[in-house]
């Protein structure tokens, strides 16, 4: 193994929300924002980019649909608990890729 470290996690105790995740080994640095109670999305925090963007559903920790970086979007498990994906054009509506 190259090397050791360890994943820093950064609370925020009223909320009990993930603000911060840090890997001591990698270095990445991964920041976390927040609508209420539901993430909206995760930042790599060198350069601020955004990494994943969420959008909530009904429940907790149940997203509608997610996007991986600036095009993939990733739909929610169905009620058979199936996912679909599709690829989307970068700056299309969502839905655009799925006609």
């Amino acid at each position: 193994m190259a090397g050791t470290g360890s994943i820093q996690l950064q609370y925020e105790i009223t909320g009990n929300r993930l603000l911060q995740m840090y890997n001591t080994a990698t270095g990445l640095d991964m920041r976390f924002g927040w609508s209420g109670d539901q993430m909206i999305s995760e930042m790599n925090a060198a350069g601020w980019a955004i990494v994943r963007r969420y959008v909530p559903g009904p429940g907790t920790d149940e997203p509608v649909v997610w996007y991986e970086g600036a095009g993939q979007v990733k739909l929610a498990p169905s009620s058979h608990g199936t996912r679909a994906e599709c690829g989307v054009e970068r700056g299309s509506p969502l839905g655009a890729g799925l006609r």
